[in-house]
């Protein structure tokens, strides 16, 4: 992407169940843009090599750059985790 300016850039991640029956699908989503250059550490949390380059929106450092506090706390832009989206209708269903 050198010399590129428009580095946006979005990851959508698909969370199935099957519970014998039918399949159920949860969609997520992850805005941002992505970094000039690889920025940031090396942890046990990482999950992928993106995590050096992938800004997510409202932030200006990449995953890699931030605190734990901060990647738990990712409150500034609109994301979407499947998993939660599941946790929230697997709690549901069971009531």
């Amino acid at each position: 992407m050198e010399g590129k300016t428009n580095r946006k850039c979005r990851f959508t991640e698909c969370l199935s169940y099957y519970d014998g029956k039918e399949i159920y699908q949860f969609m997520g989503k992850h805005e941002g843009t992505l970094s000039d250059e690889i920025l940031g550490e090396d942890t046990e949390k990482k999950w992928s090599d993106l995590w050096y380059i992938y800004k997510p929106y409202g932030y200006d450092k990449t995953l890699a750059q931030m605190t734990e506090e901060e990647r738990k706390n990712r409150i500034k832009y609109d994301s979407v985790d499947s998993m939660v989206e599941f946790a929230k209708w697997y709690r549901e269903r069971k009531r």
